[in-house]
């Protein structure tokens, strides 16, 4: 379902979320996104809005904050879930399950901690070392 085309360059708000989020520092990656999503006309804005709840849902969780967590998820699947084949060379796939594998892992203990959460977003195809940063598809 993605409408951006193989060749088009990543934009730097999305290379910038993702470390962010990556890094845990969720709503850092919500206002690297939010600029892209609200200039994006496109439908693959979709998919930005969904990585945007996502990281709203794993900063709840990291406060404690597990009903509007759980809430944000659900949004993020829904905005997330067309673009499952992947989408804008990011493996949405395994992003939506890790997302909830984390989810449902976040104990009590955990919760509330300000403890990074989430689960890492990664490159289709090519999986991230950590603490490297996330780069464009070539």
């Amino acid at each position: 379902m993605t409408d951006v085309r193989a060749d088009e360059p990543w934009p730097a708000e999305l290379g910038q979320a993702i470390e962010d989020f990556n890094r845990g520092e969720y709503h850092a990656c919500h206002d690297a996104l939010e600029t892209l999503w609200k200039r994006e006309r496109r439908p693959i804005r979709q998919a930005y809005q969904g990585i945007i709840q996502l990281a709203v849902a794993f900063h709840h969780l990291t406060n404690g904050n597990r009903r509007g967590a759980e809430l944000c998820l659900e949004r993020a699947w829904g905005r997330l879930l067309p673009f499952e084949q992947g989408a804008l060379g990011l493996d949405i796939r395994s992003l939506l399950a890790a997302s909830q594998a984390a989810f449902e892992n976040a104990t009590g203990a955990a919760e509330g901690t300000g403890s990074r959460l989430g689960p890492t977003i990664r490159r289709s195809g090519a999986w991230e070392q950590p603490g490297q940063p996330v780069r464009p598809p070539s």
